[in-house]
């Protein structure tokens, strides 16, 4: 692989974690009702516009596909996926939800009514 597909391929990287945000913030800021700040950024995945969102997740994954792959290049095999499977085991940390029982409806067991005495 040539130095400069290389670059390219390392340069998605960049270019997906600018691109992505750019657009969902472009798309949110044109939407009348909607704010970033109270809204989801998957409920720009509804309405007429939804291909918009769609479209800048594709490319989004493309792009870092492409980054994942320069990244492997770039690494020797096994240290590149381990970078891989670290970048992706941090990503789903942040994202995935924790099942509590809050979260379905219970009391949390500090917020219990006081006992009587």
């Amino acid at each position: 692989m040539t130095t400069r597909t290389l670059k390219a391929l390392l340069g998605s990287g960049v270019a997906a974690g600018v691109l992505m945000p750019a657009l969902l913030w472009a798309d949110g800021a044109t939407r009348p009702g909607y704010s970033l700040w109270h809204h989801g950024a998957s409920q720009l995945g509804t309405g007429e516009r939804a291909w918009l969102q769609t479209a800048n997740l594709v490319a989004g994954g493309l792009l870092l596909l492409a980054f994942a792959a320069g990244l492997l290049e770039h690494l020797s095999l096994l240290s590149g996926f381990c970078w891989i499977i670290a970048v992706g085991i941090h990503l789903l940390r942040g994202h995935v939800p924790e099942h509590s029982s809050t979260a379905a409806g219970g009391q949390d067991s500090g917020s219990a009514a006081p006992q009587a005495r």
